[in-house]
């Protein structure tokens, strides 16, 4: 069966979207649409495009509704054991053979958000339903050596339906495992700010100019990556960015710390930054705990103000290169430090002023 039936039976059987990917030479996923064109959609969606689906060589889903994935790739003494896990999770899910370890597929009755699988304290794996909007590879993706497969079934079976609190007795009856389920922390903010002159009137601003504030110094600086990510939040409510790992910390950390930063460093109090953050979202949904990281590094760390500002090192910086513009080696903070220090301070008074000046909102 070619990949575009296996995409019409997930989406007719398990309301679920199927995306067509292929493996690079790393062994990473790489989808063969734009993911903002399906991440938006709540509902499932069916790619239609069969040319599309004969260049893919594999297939993942996004849950959409009710419908969960587990993965369990670190199972203790998986090697002996794979024959026995699968047969004790096949008793009451949907089993997928992967190439690390072990998925199972289900239905609860309401929409589940990120999970993480613990045994005995160690991290075993991670999950999630239609809120943590993550995509899971499924037969019959051909990965390296690996083709993935369905145990006990030759076809996409229906999905088992259970209450969720069900389930977790049922996993953790089988595997003696913990699963806590990740909720995005509503950020406090708090009556603080950094030690600087801030710019006048900057504390009349709403979350939404702010954030027309932030489009405009980075276009006014140059750094088009920034301003490009500023743009979609200020549109589309989101940022078209998922969440990676760079250096020491995530994409979407070093995002939330700069623009914090740069609030900061104009004399915007926590809590009104605090108020932005909580309004974040990306690919990856809502931080659990990134924008409660970058406000308190900028505002409460026990460091110096400099270490809390320039997290970076100097010359370093994502944001142009993940939207495809040059990269200028710059730290951002720096740059706007220095952009601050020349003309940027008299051209943000006047954005403040025209903003306050507008009403707009």
């Amino acid at each position: 069966m070619d990949l575009y039936s296996y995409a019409r039976k997930y989406y007719e059987k398990w309301k679920v979207t199927p995306i067509p990917i292929v493996y690079d030479n790393n062994d990473k996923m790489i989808p063969l649409i734009k993911w903002g064109t399906i991440y938006e959609k709540s509902e499932p969606v069916l790619i239609k495009d069969e040319k599309l689906w004969k260049r893919a060589t594999g297939i993942a889903i996004i849950p959409r509704g009710d419908h969960v994935a587990i993965d369990f790739d670190k199972l203790p003494e998986f090697d002996s054991l794979r024959d026995y896990y699968m047969e004790k999770l096949a008793e009451h899910f949907v089993v997928v053979q992967t190439k690390r370890g072990l998925h199972i597929h289900f239905e609860v009755e309401k929409p589940i958000g990120e999970l993480r699988i613990y045994y005995y304290g160690e991290k075993i794996g991670e999950g999630g339903g239609s809120l943590f909007k993550h995509p899971w590879t499924m037969p019959p993706t051909r990965r390296s050596n690996f083709t993935y497969t369905f145990y006990k079934y030759d076809d996409v079976p229906e999905l088992p339906k259970y209450k969720w609190e069900d389930v977790k007795d049922l996993i953790k009856f089988a595997l003696t495992v913990d699963i806590e389920e990740i909720t995005s922390k509503p950020l406090k903010g708090k009556n603080i700010s950094i030690a600087v002159a801030p710019v006048k009137n900057i504390d009349q601003l709403s979350v939404e100019q702010l954030k027309i504030l932030l489009f405009l110094i980075f276009h006014d600086m140059n750094c088009y990556g920034l301003r490009d990510l500023m743009y979609e939040w200020i549109k589309n409510g989101m940022v078209n960015m998922r969440k990676f790992g760079w250096g020491n910390r995530t994409s979407r950390f070093y995002f939330l710390h700069t623009i914090t930063s740069v609030l900061a460093m104009i004399g915007v109090p926590h809590k009104k930054v605090a108020d932005l953050l909580e309004t974040y979202e990306d690919l990856d949904g809502k931080p659990n705990d990134a924008h409660e990281s970058a406000l308190w590094t900028v505002y409460e760390w026990e460091q110096d103000l400099f270490r809390r500002l320039y997290v970076m090192k100097r010359g370093e910086c994502l944001f142009c290169s993940i939207r495809r513009y040059r990269n200028c080696q710059k730290n951002p903070v720096l740059r706007f430090y220095y952009y601050l220090q020349s003309r940027g301070k008299e051209k943000i008074e006047e954005i403040v002023d025209k903003l306050l000046s507008n009403g707009r909102t």
